[in-house]
């Protein structure tokens, strides 16, 4: 009864603030009192594009204002990209029609740590209660997910049992191993950037221990270590852009509390052999029809890999994110490409409502972002109160928005003014900021040995080429291509950190992504890092040629899919091999589902693409 008064109670105070209606096609697989706990005006476009059109339009490219206009003053090459350019009006015009411009401010306060709505939230995608009823076969909306999911999911061995995933005759013999080499659980370490480190993690969760069996190193092992690889970013200047007042202002959400009966009613959790650990009674099931936001809080969250847990739907955050960054940069390469200044107007509509506006502008920050809901436990990073390391996965997306940012800088497209920005220069400063000093978050990305590390990369190289703080892009890009590169590719070209993961084609192909979008960005700012070699002389073409050799091999439409861009990248700059094995596998669209050669990468990855900088040298 006193559950059932606490979600009529909450239900009623979310009523209040306008965001207690429900929204059948988004919130799925939950009770009807937590379906009435969210709503969101946004739909997903993924919804309804075939899986190449999801991959392709979910993919991270950096383009040169000045080969968009070389282009547009080709007609006969333009004529060559006419599907093309009918699919990217097609895009931007569905764009349209699914409730943009957006917002991650449209949710509950009672989600976010802070109660804060102006901040990031997400949460991570497959963990789920323990206890929970998972299925054996994924829903379709799963099987979405999963297609395209880049979460970085190399958890430690959660000691539950877990249920089978599909998976492809490669995958088929490989299982998530708590490798401590990986140093997945690795803690946090000091970058040596800045004096004024941001810590919002509370104490209890900063004295974790790691999971067991796992080698962890000391927290002064890890910044004497950390101090030493920074030796090169710490030495960069900061040029900061002039400060003004950070949009909204901070809100605290009311407490959602618990009655003592709920609190002393506690029991071990079945299966949990890690630990003495004693959580609510409602825990033992969590599935039942009850006030959620208990169970998201207080009960333990476990991971069950490649089983996406549907109720991350409820929070429309990662969807608005990924819309708002690709619709400002569809929008605005229309614009350069047809003249047309309906599509400038768009895109800095688009960019103004998302990051400027004080009413709904999102924090330039990610420390909510992949939440693993429960609270703080010994052995995992559980707490309701931060995120995870995961959320830099999420805010790759930003980089589609600065490139459009600079392509609209650089082409003076009217409607971006000079206001906007000099808005835009002081988020995505405060932004590398957060990124270059935030402990509880975005260090521990950076010190992971896979994908991770380079989204890390891409997102601090990107917001300081905006900014046009010459002397740090210039420092990260050497950190990177000097010293954290050069560990991510065997003598084979094989990505070891990312074969050893459930899906290891989409995963090599991921971690390939942000390694050519790190390329393009140096070469953007007058470095070439094309030929940057690994600590076994390996290069980026050397990855793609053994993906290449291992896509002729049982892989999915899917996963040819996701490596067809990189094979059209490699053609480019590095030309073909001497068998042709670049161009016949790009002839070959039907086996990656681009049947009407329509996918985005055609103009994005076309030689002359790659032949332009910033900064001339």
């Amino acid at each position: 009864m006193l559950i059932k008064i606490s979600t009529l109670l909450l239900c009623g105070f979310l009523a209040f603030a306008n965001i207690c209606a429900a929204d059948n096609d988004i919130v799925i697989s939950l009770t009807t009192s937590i379906g009435n706990l969210f709503s969101t005006p946004y739909k997903d476009i993924n919804d309804m594009l075939s899986d190449t059109q999801q991959i392709d339009l979910d993919r991270v490219d950096w383009v040169v204002p000045e080969s968009l206009v070389r282009l547009r003053q080709a007609p006969d090459q333009l004529k060559e990209l006419a599907a093309v350019l009918e699919n990217l009006k097609f895009l931007t015009e569905t764009y349209d029609k699914l409730g943009g411009p957006w917002t991650v401010t449209n949710k509950s306060p009672l989600v976010v740590p802070d109660g804060d709505v102006h901040q990031y939230t997400s949460w991570a995608r497959y963990f789920w209660p323990v206890n929970s009823t998972i299925p054996n076969k994924s829903s379709n909306m799963q099987k979405r997910r999963m297609k395209r999911d880049t979460t970085d999911n190399n958890d430690k061995a959660s000691g539950f049992a877990t249920t089978n995933t599909t998976s492809t005759p490669e995958n088929s013999k490989k299982v998530e191993t708590p490798d401590s080499s990986n140093d997945y659980a690795q803690k946090p370490v000091d970058n040596g950037l800045s004096q004024n480190k941001t810590s919002s993690a509370s104490a209890a969760s900063k004295d974790q221990k790691q999971d067991s069996g796992v080698k962890t190193e000391s927290k002064e092992t890890s910044k004497t270590e950390a101090k030493h690889n920074n030796s090169t970013l710490a030495k960069a200047e900061t040029n900061k852009a002039p400060t003004t007042a950070e949009v909204g202002q901070n809100k605290t959400s009311p407490a959602v509390g618990q009655t003592s009966a709920q609190v002393n009613a506690t029991k071990p959790v079945t299966g949990d052999t890690s630990t003495n650990e004693t959580f609510p009674d409602y825990c033992a099931n969590p599935d039942a029809e009850q006030d959620k936001l208990l169970v998201w809080k207080n009960c333990p969250y476990k991971n069950f890999d490649g089983q996406t847990n549907p109720d991350i739907e409820l929070l429309s955050d990662p969807t608005v994110l990924r819309s708002a960054c690709r619709a400002a940069f569809l929008n605005a390469v229309l614009y350069v490409l047809t003249g047309d200044m309906k599509y400038g107007k768009r895109s800095s509509l688009i960019i103004r409502y998302f990051f400027l506006d004080e009413a709904t502008a999102m924090r330039p920050q990610m420390k909510y972002g992949q939440i693993i809901r429960g609270p703080a436990r010994n052995g995992s990073d559980n707490n309701w109160t931060i995120g995870t390391f995961r959320g830099l996965v999420d805010s790759r997306h930003l980089v589609k928005a600065w490139n459009a940012v600079i392509i609209l800088r650089e082409t003076k497209c009217s409607p971006w003014t000079q206001s906007d920005d000099a808005k835009m220069r002081q988020w995505t400063q405060q932004f590398s900021e957060w990124l270059l000093n935030d402990l509880d978050v975005s260090i521990t990305a950076r010190s992971k040995k896979n994908n991770i590390k380079s989204w890390w990369y891409t997102q601090a190289i990107a917001s300081n080429v905006l900014i046009e703080n010459r002397n740090m892009t210039n420092s990260l890009i050497d950190k990177y291509f000097l010293e954290d590169f050069i560990g991510l590719i065997d003598a084979k070209g094989d990505q070891p950190n990312e074969t050893n993961r459930t899906r290891p084609a989409h995963y090599r192909a991921f971690g390939i992504e942000p390694m050519i979008v790190n390329a393009r960005l140096s070469a953007f700012v007058g470095k070439n890092e094309w030929a940057a070699k690994s600590n076994v002389s390996t290069t980026i073409n050397d990855a793609i040629k053994f993906c290449l050799g291992v896509a002729t091999q049982n892989s999915t439409m899917v996963e040819k899919a996701e490596l067809a861009p990189h094979v059209a990248t490699a053609l480019a700059v590095y030309g073909d091999t001497t068998d042709q094995l670049y161009q016949k596998y790009l002839d070959n669209n039907e086996a990656y589902g681009d049947v009407q050669k329509n996918t985005t990468w055609r103009l994005f990855n076309r030689p002359d693409a790659f032949n332009a900088t910033l900064y001339p040298p």
